[in-house]
């Protein structure tokens, strides 16, 4: 009776275990996107945006106050959506950038 309740608890820590690490592994990873792509999302969870040229650059990322512990759900928007979300939230002046910014 014993072997069996400690290796129930044995089981149901290994599985704790496993979610957990699974958890952890989904947090604050990047957009999916192709090698060398011009892309930009936003995370609405935490308030994160990464967009530009992937692989290539110029590239910018504005991390919300969580992204470190958000699982985040990127959403593809616009050049021009990305640009108006940053200047609002993180108060980007994108006419002090490079031209590839500016435009």
């Amino acid at each position: 009776m014993k072997v069996a309740t400690l290796s129930i608890s044995v089981i149901g820590i290994i599985i704790l275990g496993l979610g957990l690490a699974w958890t952890f592994s989904k947090r604050d990873r990047p957009p999916k996107h192709a090698m060398i792509d011009a892309a930009y999302f936003i995370c609405y969870r935490c308030k994160s945006a990464q967009g530009g040229i992937y692989g290539k650059g110029p590239f910018k990322e504005f991390r919300g106050k969580t992204a470190a512990q958000c699982v985040h759900d990127w959403t593809p928007v616009s050049r021009d959506e990305f640009k108006r979300f940053t200047a609002t939230a993180y108060r980007q002046d994108w006419s002090a950038e490079i031209p590839f910014w500016r435009q």
